[in-house]
This record gives structure tokens, sequence and C-alpha cells, in this order.
């Protein structure tokens, strides 16, 4: 498989997920996938805003505070995902 043709699977992921986000918003598992279809295309503003969502919906989400870490590293906001990934090991411990 080619790195296209990667990109084109996750753009299609991406939009399953948001017509699934449009049936129900609150649909903690759609952000998440979304989120994490978005970071690996390199939307990473896209990725932040959709974990941002899950911690907004679930709070307790550690999961979602890594996932989150790991898109602002990619942005090279280094505070912000140090402050996600401390977030997520004390809810993970």
């Amino acid at each position: 498989m080619s790195k296209e043709s990667d990109i084109k699977e996750l753009i299609k992921v991406a939009e399953d997920w948001t017509e699934a986000i449009r049936r129900d918003p609150g649909d903690i598992t759609a952000y998440m996938l979304r989120g994490t279809a978005y970071r690996r295309q390199g939307k990473h503003a896209e990725a932040i805003a959709d974990f941002t969502e899950v911690i907004r919906l679930d709070p307790d989400l550690a999961m979602a505070y890594n996932n989150r870490g790991r898109a602002y590293l990619r942005q090279g906001k280094y505070a912000e995902a140090a402050a996600d990934y401390a977030k997520a090991k004390k809810l993970h411990a």
C-alpha cells in the first residue's frame, strides 16, 4: 500500500466518523477514532480538537489525554504535551 493510498483511506475513515458524530454528537469513540485518523494524516489541530471534545465528555479518560499529548508533541507544543502525559499517567495509576 502506498503512502497516498494510506492517506486516502485515513480521509475516508475521518469522513465516516464525522458522519457518526453528526448522528450522535456524544459518541466518545467516534471523536477518539476521528482524532486518531486526523493525527495520522498530520492534521494535528483537528486531532487536538477531537481529543479535547473527548476530554470534555469524559474528563477521566486517560487515553484522550495521551492521544492529545501526542498531537501536541507533533506540533512542537512540549509544555502542553507534558501536561497531558502527566494527566494521563495520574488517571491511569
